[in-house]
């Protein structure tokens, strides 16, 4: 199952998207999202099944340590 998100990002992230994809490197746009938001969720679950227990509950817990991930997420996105 597929679902569909509605999401804002800043034009110069897009441009870099829209020129992978211009060069073929992906179909389009979502294709694009997609594989990223896969990479950095593999990369975070390795992340975290490497962490002790108490420390995957801290971060549940405090939702500055998840803006921290997803300001994260939109650096890596800008990086392509």
């Amino acid at each position: 199952m597929m679902y569909v998100f509605s999401i804002r990002l800043p034009s110069h992230i897009v441009e870099k998207i829209d020129q992978l994809v211009e060069q073929g490197l992906y179909a389009n746009r979502s294709e694009f999202i997609r594989e990223a938001i896969r990479i950095h969720l593999d990369r975070l679950m390795g992340l975290i099944n490497n962490i002790d227990t108490r420390v995957v509950r801290r971060l549940r817990n405090y939702p500055e340590d998840l803006k921290r991930i997803e300001e994260k997420l939109i650096r890596a996105l800008e990086d392509g």
